[in-house]
């Protein structure tokens, strides 16, 4: 009896990508087999939401995709005569440009007096910004998108952010620059006279 043991099928390993919506429009076909790893065959064949091209190499065009819709997935399946069909799949996600906002509380400050700095947008993203057009910082929202820094105000002092980018790989990003400004109040002043002066005893 002579046993002939065929290689397993392997469709690789399955993926997830993220594009920005805003950048969908310029965002050139690509191929969906690029994405997988694990050595998938070359033999497989791709299913999925839209049409893809070049046979296994799965040429897809997602300029026209939208987020209400996502996520879209394509399968990769590999089949043959004497082993089992296997699949990957290719899931790619559409997100929204991240957002960021400032506030300061107090303001405005007196001379030397700490303000909280409030960082309000989308959630897990990076907010880079700086401080008088110093040095650019950064700080990462929490879940709930919320972040706070305390700085200590001795001078009219503007915070400015310079972009703020998502937390998923192939990560959005917004440049749209927005500020706040925590002014400082001018120190408080008072004199003394007393009238008539001198005066007699008593």
């Amino acid at each position: 009896v002579v046993v002939n043991f065929s290689t397993q099928n392997n469709a690789g390993t399955s993926a997830q990508i993220f594009y920005c919506e805003e950048n969908l429009n310029q965002t050139l076909p690509f191929n969906l087999f690029d994405n997988l790893a694990g050595n998938p065959d070359i033999n497989g064949v791709w299913n999925g939401p839209i049409i893809t091209s070049n046979g296994y190499l799965g040429l897809v065009d997602i300029s026209t995709l939208n987020i209400q819709n996502s996520p879209y997935v394509f399968t990769y399946s590999v089949s043959s005569e004497t082993c089992p069909t296997v699949s990957s799949s290719v899931i790619l996600d559409i997100v929204s440009q991240p957002i960021a906002s400032l506030s300061a509380t107090p303001n405005p400050v007196c001379e030397s007096e700490s303000s909280i700095i409030s960082f309000a947008g989308t959630a897990n993203a990076t907010v880079y910004y700086t401080i008088n057009n110093g040095v650019e910082q950064s700080i990462v929202l929490n879940a709930a998108g919320q972040a706070q820094i305390t700085q200590t105000i001795t001078a009219s002092t503007t915070i400015s952010i310079v972009r703020v980018e998502s937390a998923e790989a192939n990560s959005c990003e917004n440049t749209t620059p927005s500020s706040i400004t925590i002014d400082v109040l001018p120190q408080p002043i008072a004199s003394l006279s007393a009238t008539p002066n001198p005066v007699c005893e008593g």
